[in-house]
């Protein structure tokens, strides 16, 4: 085998070496979707959905509670419009007005 490393040209070389790099890239490709799927299970969608609610709850209790008492009573078009008023005195960002819409009428 050592006597017969003049049968392997350069060109042969470049060959296999370009036919690895092929087979590597085809490898990442097939791989990456199931990789990047596997963090996606049933506890992480538990988590997202949890998650809107608690930045809710949060920027209520921050922002709102100062002068207000947590309510539930009020449908979801009457909070719609009651935090688009206090939105100013608040200083609330749109991000967190939505986040209190869904906490408030979850």
């Amino acid at each position: 085998m050592l006597g017969m490393s003049w049968l392997c040209t350069d060109s042969s070389r470049m060959r296999n070496v370009a036919l690895a790099r092929r087979i590597i890239l085809l490898a990442c490709l097939i791989l990456a979707p199931a990789v990047m799927m596997t963090g996606q299970g049933k506890g992480s969608a538990a988590r997202r959905k949890v998650s809107p609610a608690s930045d809710g709850q949060q920027a209520y209790q921050n922002k709102c509670m100062s002068c207000h008492r947590e309510t539930h009573k009020y449908s979801e078009g009457k909070q719609a419009t009651i935090l688009r008023h206090m939105r100013v005195r608040g200083d609330l960002t749109e991000k967190e007005t939505q986040a209190i819409l869904r906490y408030l009428t979850q």
